[in-house]
């Protein structure tokens, strides 16, 4: 279609037209040729702010594909998602790109991408799209190890993501490179990448070869000669040399071949001693003097392992983790209750113990303690509270800092406490103690939710030492210069005290990264306080423009946007350069992202606005390529300042959008702005009318649609049900007066009754077109030559549907007085045998008006004769009795509804 439509290509290309219009039409041009394809480049190659959930740029790079452009050609234009969170077209057209097939021409331009892409640091890139960087990563490293080209350009892009700590792969499993490069199975091939990276490496030795060593696995246990000859070979780059020679110090302590050139090539004896390696070595070994005490043991040692690596070793005995533990349960038990510390090491392992390490496992979760008996546990617990009393926290720990030997008295109190050993004063009394360890406690061992529940006890036992004692641990860890943070127990242990003396020691914060944490948190909890105390240091600055400025503006604008515009946007307007460092401090990543800030005032939004176009253009805007400028931070907070204005569907953001269309022509796209904005005001500022009201103007019936004789009968007893309800003498205004006769206090006689009730019936179920008959002669005559007449026939003809013919529906109604002779027979003679056959009804209603009451003269016969009927005299034994006879006469395919009316006052 679009081959014979150029419009819609002018339309998809078009900034000013409507955004879904332009989507419609991409979606009709990407099905057409080839041609048609081509000429949606631009929606991929270009900065098209206004698509701003990508969904052009994918359909466009779907059609790129489809016409088989080579990832050299498109990668350079490859950008994150604006909306990461998004699974639309761009998303979709991405997971295409990572399948298709590379050629060897492709290799530079993705790998040279790849650097932009991993030049920054990994926490500033979502998990979404480390994982496709991830992806094209192993792409091209499997793309150079099969046509051996570009190695130099991959070992570039492999420095960059291990010394940015970025996925070498998207296996989670792994942190080293992707399995499918083969790199264990061919050494050769390992190396070889080794060495490109060697190469591209920049920064400081020992540094890179500690990152090179772990986590990446290019190294293994047998590359010491590789690393050796390596280092005699390279001449030209002495950072190169370096690295290699920390990579080969690393093996001196566990290969003899590495420690025989050690000697050879760096010892005062060697014949041209390498004064670079000998430098180098003292980082890893310990010069001894040779004529020493110290020289002559380690030359006893040395023949020793000498002559011990020429005998057959006997296969190393490991012992048993539960041999272990019992022996240093036993030593704890005699007063040795640091054992505790060793104990924890020894529950690691259910068999044979491996290696000591710490801090200690949750106990209760260890391999070791579920094998060993009930009694050992609890000898265990005795032990744990042994050290408990023995021990305390260590004095002076830093707050970035722990100790093996506190991290085991948490797992001894967490033990207890788990085990429901730790609801006594006594145990109490040992949480106080070591409250200041459990509130600098920062490992992942232990359950926080058991940390802060003992932390909870501490409280309740001493609430004013505790206060103290964790404001000072607050203050402790926010004094960290560039690394301050709260303690792990802020996050869900904060009681109101607390936060309080928070309040209060924000403004003794000297440190700004401690001072932006604390208020930063403050805030988020609600601290009307902080804010105040926030605003009052921004307003304590000479310059808005620099340091701490920028951060401490950004978190009023993200927590109390109208504080900052009420006491501080005035002055702040006229430091262009601030309100452009505040943006790039918002760190926005989509224009479509809420910003607070732009929410309040559509005036200020507007100034906004203005003052980030003059100093940066939307004329030179910078296109996304991996790395993240403030220059894109605060280009988008410009473009969302347009898209906020129209998201207000108010007058003051529909005329801020015109002036600045007005002012700008030449962002066109703000045309489409302004008729989105006009088309919600419109929308938003409509009050819909009511039902009833549509109703009435229409003049369309109220209430149900009639369909079946189901529905008939439901409405019906529906209105019945209304009707009883304005005939209670409880109600407003009582029609039960209509029903008798005042004077002689006697109820009206039957027909009069189905008079009144019948007119009722049609005023509400004509606006149902239901037709309501009163007295229809059923037969022409009887056998005493008078004809039978229903008292209530109710008819309404359903449409005709599906091909079928219009159906009139019955609905029969027998209303009697509670003085009818035929009460108990009607339901059966009358209505079901007689009136509801001859209108082939399936339905009826069998209706009586009770009105047994001492207003009742007991003159009036049917007074007696009701009497006779209902001997109880009361209208519920006159509804059971109704209701039992109509049960019985439901019957051959027919069912009769009762209804009994309360007509007394």
């Amino acid at each position: 279609m679009a081959d014979y439509l150029p419009e819609l290509i002018d339309i998809a290309l078009d900034a000013s037209e409507n955004y879904q219009v332009r989507q419609s039409a991409v979606e009709a041009v990407s099905t057409g040729s080839q041609k048609a394809k081509n000429a949606l480049w631009p929606l991929f190659t270009d900065d098209n702010p206004e698509d701003i959930d990508d969904e052009l740029r994918g359909l466009a790079l779907l059609c790129a594909l489809d016409s088989g452009t080579s990832i050299g050609e498109l990668i350079g234009f490859i950008t994150k998602e604006r909306r990461s969170n998004l699974s639309g077209m761009y998303a979709l057209a991405l997971r295409q790109l990572e399948n298709i097939d590379m050629q060897a021409v492709d290799i530079l331009p993705l790998l040279s991408w790849l650097a932009l892409q991993l030049q920054q640091e990994a926490d500033r890139m979502d998990i979404g799209w480390e994982d496709f960087v991830a992806h094209m990563f192993s792409k091209a490293a499997l793309a150079v190890i099969s046509s051996d080209e570009g190695w130099e350009a991959l070992g570039k892009a492999a420095w960059l993501a291990i010394a940015n700590h970025y996925k070498l792969s998207v296996s989670h499993e792994q942190q080293g490179f992707d399995k499918g490069l083969g790199l264990e199975e061919n050494p050769d091939r390992r190396l070889r990448l080794l060495d490109s990276i060697l190469n591209a490496a920049e920064g400081e030795p020992q540094n890179i070869a500690g990152q090179l060593r772990y986590g990446t696995g290019l190294l293994s246990d047998t590359d010491g000669p590789y690393l050796i000859d390596a280092y005699q070979r390279e001449q030209g780059s002495k950072t190169k040399r370096q690295i290699i020679a920390h990579l080969t110090l690393w093996y001196v302590h566990d290969n003899s071949a590495v420690r025989e050139w050690l000697l050879n090539a760096a010892s005062p004896s060697a014949e041209n001693r390498d004064i670079l390696l000998a430098e180098l070595a003292s980082d890893y070994v310990d010069p001894v003097l040779l004529d020493s005490p110290k020289a002559d043991n380690l030359r006893k040692t040395w023949a020793y392992m000498s002559q011990s690596a020429s005998l057959v070793k006997p296969e190393t005995v490991k012992m048993r983790s539960i041999d272990l533990l019992l022996a240093a349960l036993s030593r704890a038990e005699n007063g040795d209750t640091w054992e505790w510390v060793n104990i924890l090491c020894y529950l690691r392992y259910e068999e044979n113990f491996e290696c000591y390490g710490w801090p200690g496992l949750e106990v209760t979760t260890t391999p070791l303690w579920a094998k060993i008996k009930t009694i050992t546990q609890h000898q265990l617990m005795a032990v744990a509270r042994a050290y408990l009393y023995a021990i305390g926290p260590v004095e002076n720990l830093a707050a970035n800092q722990m100790s093996p030997y506190e991290a085991a008295g948490i797992a001894a109190l967490v033990l207890l406490y788990s085990t429901d050993h730790g609801s006594n004063d006594e145990f109490s009394e040992l949480v106080v103690k070591w409250a200041q360890a459990l509130a600098r406690y920062q490992g992942q061992e232990q359950p926080r939710a058991a940390i802060n529940e003992l932390l909870r006890q501490a409280w309740a036992r001493d609430e004013a030492a505790l206060t103290l004692l964790l404001t000072k641990t607050c203050e402790q860890h926010l004094a960290i210069e560039n690394a301050a943070r709260l303690p792990e127990f802020a996050t869900e242990f904060m009681p109101g005290p607390l936060f309080h003396a928070l309040e209060k020691l924000l403004p003794q914060i000297k440190n700004e990264s401690g001072f932006l944490v604390l208020s930063e948190f403050l805030s988020e909890h609600g601290s009307h306080d902080a804010i105040e105390k926030l605003l009052a240091r921004i307003q304590s600055l000479s310059d808005l423009s620099v340091a701490p400025a920028p951060k401490l503006l950004a978190q009023l604008a993200k927590h109390a946007p109208s504080q900052l515009i009420a006491h501080v946007w005035d002055r702040l307007k006229k430091c262009p350069a601030a309100v452009a460092q505040l943006a790039a401090q918002m760190q926005v990543f989509s224009s479509s992202q809420d910003i607070p800030l732009l929410r309040v005032d559509a005036v200020v939004t507007e100034q906004i606005f203005e003052i980030l176009e003059k100093q940066y253009p939307s004329s030179g805007d910078e296109k996304l390529h991996g790395f993240v400028t403030e220059r894109h931070y605060i280009q988008d907070v410009r473009t969302s300042c347009l898209l906020h204005l129209r998201n207000r569907t108010d007058v003051t953001g529909l005329e801020a959008l015109e002036r600045i269309a007005i002012r700008h022509p030449d962002i066109t796209w703000t045309a489409s702005l302004i008729k989105e904005a006009e088309q919600k005001l419109a929308r938003d500022s409509w009050l819909p009318y009511e039902v009833r009201e549509v109703t009435a103007v229409l003049g369309i019936s109220t209430g149900r649609v009639i369909r079946t004789e189901e529905e008939l009968l439901a409405a019906t007893l529906s209105e019945l049900q209304l009707i009883a309800d304005k005939i209670s003498a409880t109600a407003r205004l009582p029609a039960v007066h209509f029903l008798w006769d005042e004077a002689s206090k006697r109820p009206k006689h039957e027909p009069r009754l189905c008079d009144w009730l019948a007119g009722e019936l049609e005023n509400r179920l004509s606006q149902k077109d239901a037709i309501v008959n009163r007295e229809v002669q059923v037969r022409s005559h009887n056998p005493k030559g008078v004809g039978e007449r229903t008292d209530i026939l109710i008819q309404l003809v359903s449409p005709a549907k599906s091909g079928k013919p219009a159906k009139t529906l019955s609905l029969v109604i027998e209303v009697k007085g509670c003085w009818n002779k035929e009460l108990m027979t009607a339901p059966v003679s009358q209505l079901r045998d007689n009136y509801m056959k001859a209108y082939d009804a399936t339905f009826g209603i069998y209706l009586v008006m009770w009105f047994m009451c001492e207003r009742w003269t007991t003159d009036d016969t049917r007074n007696r004769k009701t009497l006779t009927l209902i001997p109880a005299g009361t209208y519920k034994a006159c509804a059971d009795t109704v209701a039992n006879a109509c049960h019985v006469a439901s019957a051959e395919g027919m069912t009769i509804t009762p209804v009994t009316i309360d007509c007394t006052y």
